[in-house]
């Protein structure tokens, strides 16, 4: 996606971190105490055995922080995050930098698999206030129990298709927020308010492109962020509570679609042109989680209801308000060294129509196309899922299965790592992920399921990476 930004917007994005330097050039008279200096680095290479060339990806990850505190009631962290491809070393060569001001990070580029970018990951100081902590910075916030399938985690954007990586946390994207916590007496939970100023949306790749359909012209524009303006303010609350061996939560968090709609335009006369022009749309969640430890199971589930633009279900270019959940249950066998987890995800969308349903050819086409990406291709949609891990020779060994599968979509997804701990600090990780169908291939209903489609099912990959950690 390309994002421009104003000088004005981009001095008001700077304004947190102008303020977290003065506020640590202020404290001359306070002795820095207990800094932490951590880091990852971790070569690897992805392999797409389906394309050419295979190689998809020979570089490097990279992580580093810096954490300490300011006095008894001040801790900071700034943390910085690089992403280094070298697979295309070979090929020719058109550089193109960036600078993106929302995320203070850079970019140089070459090809597609030639380049890296380095990125402010984290910028905070959080104060501690009695049993009110206020942190305030670029940060990263985890809402939701649930393990791995969070349908409330929604606050920070992620990169979706526009990175290798092997890990969920690598692909979140920092947010600029104001996060308030209060903790309850005698550990009973906490209340959490987040305010973010500036809208981030997913990082996904490139979606522009003209198509010549006789004598129709279809052009869909690429992705931009939102302005930065006070009716595109995001926030949220969630209270948490602790009752012995349940925990569980409710949650309101109101914010603008990580992934955009579309707005349509028309223009008639010998030719048509119809342009898409993306947009993100406010969506009201409102949110429910609980964590149960039961006869050495443990239950969670997580439901999110989510209240879009189109409340109705009348614009077939945007999304109609949704329920989505998960329900898990995991069980350690073999004196904890083995674990097994179900999972069911559901998912109904409110006032479904399907593309056949509108009668205006404009209306069909749009539903038609965008059924193929924006997840709501069926009214219910079931996910189901099985993950067995394991954790041998003292936990140095660490083999991990995952099949999960859609029944609506009929499609499916299987993934497969080992990983193994070489020194302290020093793991090599191998695995595998592949996308299949439960349909023929020619049905056109392939385009529907999120693992089945041409984007994604010949998109198999192999990858091995060597973690350092310090």
């Amino acid at each position: 996606m390309k994002k421009q930004a104003t000088f004005l917007h981009r001095f008001s994005v700077l304004l947190p971190a102008l303020a977290l330097v003065l506020l640590l050039s202020t404290q001359k008279d306070l002795q820095a105490q207990d800094i932490q200096l951590s880091g990852t680095l971790t070569p690897s290479a992805f392999v797409i055995p389906s394309q050419d060339p295979a190689l998809a990806f020979a570089g490097l990850r990279g992580t580093g922080a810096l954490q300490g505190y300011l006095g008894d009631a001040v801790t900071y962290r700034f943390s910085a995050e690089t992403y280094i491809n070298g697979a295309g070393l070979t090929d020719s060569t058109n550089w193109v930098s960036n600078t993106d001001s929302r995320l203070l990070s850079a970019s140089l580029w070459g090809n597609g698999r030639l380049g890296g970018s380095l990125e402010l990951k984290e910028a905070w100081v959080e104060a501690s206030l009695g049993d009110l902590g206020l942190r305030f910075g670029k940060q990263l916030a985890a809402w939701g129990l649930a393990d791995g399938n969070n349908p409330t985690d929604t606050i920070n954007a992620r990169h979706q298709g526009t990175r290798y990586t092997t890990t969920l946390d690598e692909q979140k994207i920092a947010s600029w927020m104001l996060n308030a916590t209060y903790y309850l007496p005698g550990n009973l939970g906490t209340l959490q308010g987040i305010l973010l100023p500036v809208s981030i949306p997913n990082d996904l790749p490139s979606i522009a492109m003209t198509v010549n359909a006789g004598p129709t012209t279809i052009i869909i524009k690429d992705d931009e962020y939102p302005a930065i303006t006070l009716e595109n303010l995001e926030g949220g609350l969630r209270s948490l509570w602790y009752l012995g061996n349940l925990s569980f939560s409710a949650s309101y968090f109101t914010y603008l679609d990580r992934y955009p709609d579309f707005t349509v335009s028309v223009v008639g006369g010998p030719s048509t042109t119809i342009t898409y022009t993306p947009v993100h749309n406010r969506i009201q969640q409102f949110g429910l989680d609980a964590a149960y430890a039961i006869a050495g199971f443990d239950i969670r589930s997580e439901w999110a209801l989510s209240l879009t633009k189109d409340l109705e279900g009348t614009t077939p270019t945007e999304k109609n308000p949704y329920l989505q959940g998960v329900l898990q249950a995991s069980r350690s066998f073999i004196n904890g060294t083995t674990s097994l987890s179900l999972a069911w995800a559901p998912r109904y969308v409110l006032n479904y129509k399907a593309p056949s349903d509108y009668t205006n050819p404009n209306d069909l086409q749009a539903a038609d196309m965008l059924r193929r990406y924006d997840g709501q291709a069926y009214e219910r949609e079931n996910g189901v899922s099985l993950r067995v891990a394991g954790k041998y020779l003292n936990e140095t060994l660490q083999p991990e299965v995952l099949f999960l599968a859609e029944t609506s979509a009929r499609d499916w997804l299987g993934t497969a790592s080992v990983s193994y701990q070489l020194a302290d600090g020093l793991s090599l990780k191998a695995g595998t992920v592949h996308y299949g169908s439960f349909l023929p291939e020619g049905d056109a209903d392939r385009e529907l399921g999120t693992f089945s489609k041409s984007r994604t099912i010949d998109k198999d990959y192999y990858y091995i990476e060597v973690k350092y950690s310090f």
